[in-house]
């Protein structure tokens, strides 16, 4: 990544409990090669990075079993300080 080019920062928002209220197993989490974060965040450069990461909110959504998931996008401007 360059500083000062036009990137997309993405937030997922991943539940730890099902609808039900119970935790999801360690197969689940295994599947996405995560700890339990709640917000995942990603910068890319691309709005076709941006539409892959939804595909993959998208599986998520099934494997997490969720009616819905959050997911957030924009342009942002970043810089490396030093």
């Amino acid at each position: 990544m360059k500083e000062g080019q036009r990137y997309f920062k993405v937030t997922m928002f991943f539940p730890l409990l099902d609808n039900e209220g119970y935790a999801f197993d360690d197969d689940t989490w295994g599947w996405c090669h995560s700890d339990q974060n709640r917000w995942i965040v990603a910068v890319v450069g691309t709005k076709k990075e941006v539409d892959e990461l939804r595909r993959f909110v998208q599986v998520a959504r099934q494997r997490f079993r969720q009616e819905c998931m959050y997911f957030e996008w924009h342009e942002v401007w970043f810089e490396l300080v030093k």
